[in-house]
Protein backbone atom coordinates (compact mmCIF):
# COMPACT_ATOMS: atom_id res chain seq x y z
CA UNK A 1 0.00 0.00 0.00
CA UNK A 2 2.79 2.42 0.92
CA UNK A 3 4.80 1.49 -2.17
CA UNK A 4 1.78 2.19 -4.38
CA UNK A 5 1.26 5.61 -2.72
CA UNK A 6 4.92 6.53 -3.25
CA UNK A 7 4.75 5.37 -6.87
CA UNK A 8 1.62 7.47 -7.49
CA UNK A 9 3.23 10.49 -5.86
CA UNK A 10 6.39 10.08 -7.95
CA UNK A 11 4.28 9.88 -11.11
CA UNK A 12 2.46 13.10 -10.18
CA UNK A 13 5.77 14.87 -9.49
CA UNK A 14 7.13 13.79 -12.90
CA UNK A 15 4.10 15.39 -14.57
CA UNK A 16 4.85 18.82 -13.03
CA UNK A 17 6.63 21.31 -15.27
CA UNK A 18 10.07 22.68 -14.33
CA UNK A 19 8.71 26.03 -13.12
CA UNK A 20 6.36 24.35 -10.62
CA UNK A 21 9.15 22.07 -9.38
CA UNK A 22 11.44 25.07 -8.96
CA UNK A 23 8.74 26.98 -7.07
CA UNK A 24 8.22 24.06 -4.67
CA UNK A 25 11.98 23.78 -4.15
CA UNK A 26 12.38 27.51 -3.40
CA UNK A 27 9.42 27.45 -0.99
CA UNK A 28 10.89 24.47 0.87
CA UNK A 29 14.33 26.05 1.16
CA UNK A 30 12.80 29.36 2.29
CA UNK A 31 10.68 27.58 4.92
CA UNK A 32 13.89 26.30 6.52
CA UNK A 33 16.32 29.14 5.79
CA UNK A 34 14.23 32.17 6.81
CA UNK A 35 13.64 31.11 10.44
CA UNK A 36 17.31 30.15 10.77
CA UNK A 37 18.51 33.51 9.44
CA UNK A 38 16.04 35.52 11.54
CA UNK A 39 16.92 33.53 14.66
CA UNK A 40 20.62 34.06 14.06
CA UNK A 41 20.25 37.80 13.52
CA UNK A 42 17.91 38.33 16.47
CA UNK A 43 19.83 36.18 18.97
CA UNK A 44 21.42 38.09 21.84
CA UNK A 45 25.13 38.61 21.56
CA UNK A 46 27.08 36.58 24.09
CA UNK A 47 30.44 37.89 25.12
CA UNK A 48 33.17 36.59 27.34
CA UNK A 49 33.28 37.83 30.90
CA UNK A 50 35.27 40.99 31.26
CA UNK A 51 38.14 41.24 33.73
CA UNK A 52 36.41 43.95 35.80
CA UNK A 53 33.59 41.68 36.97
CA UNK A 54 33.39 41.77 40.75
CA UNK A 55 33.64 38.32 42.23
CA UNK A 56 31.81 37.45 45.43
CA UNK A 57 33.87 37.75 48.57
CA UNK A 58 33.51 35.49 51.57
CA UNK A 59 34.53 36.98 54.87
CA UNK A 60 34.01 34.06 57.24
CA UNK A 61 33.01 30.44 56.96
CA UNK A 62 32.92 28.48 60.17
CA UNK A 63 31.53 25.06 61.06
CA UNK A 64 31.41 24.22 64.75
CA UNK A 65 30.02 21.20 66.55
CA UNK A 66 26.75 21.92 68.36
CA UNK A 67 26.41 21.23 72.04
CA UNK A 68 23.53 22.19 74.26
CA UNK A 69 26.03 23.83 76.63
CA UNK A 70 27.09 26.37 74.01
CA UNK A 71 25.98 29.97 74.71
CA UNK A 72 24.17 30.20 71.38
CA UNK A 73 21.92 27.25 72.22
CA UNK A 74 18.30 28.23 72.37
CA UNK A 75 16.26 25.16 73.32
CA UNK A 76 12.98 26.97 72.64
CA UNK A 77 13.66 27.24 68.89
CA UNK A 78 13.97 24.50 66.34
CA UNK A 79 17.00 24.20 64.10
CA UNK A 80 17.22 25.28 60.49
CA UNK A 81 18.43 28.05 58.25
CA UNK A 82 18.15 31.69 59.29
CA UNK A 83 17.75 33.88 56.21
CA UNK A 84 16.98 37.17 57.98
CA UNK A 85 19.96 39.08 56.58
CA UNK A 86 20.32 38.81 52.78
CA UNK A 87 24.10 39.00 53.06
CA UNK A 88 24.39 36.20 55.62
CA UNK A 89 23.43 32.54 55.84
CA UNK A 90 23.25 30.99 59.28
CA UNK A 91 22.12 27.46 60.07
CA UNK A 92 21.75 26.12 63.60
CA UNK A 93 21.37 22.47 64.60
CA UNK A 94 21.59 21.26 61.00
CA UNK A 95 23.73 18.17 60.41
CA UNK A 96 26.62 18.58 58.02
CA UNK A 97 26.71 14.88 57.21
CA UNK A 98 23.73 12.63 56.75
Amino acid sequence: MLARTVTNLAAKIRKLNILTKLTILVAGVAAVAIPLVVGTLEAPRLGAQSADVRRPKFEVASIKPFTFASPSADPGRSGGANLGDPGMFRALRVPVRT
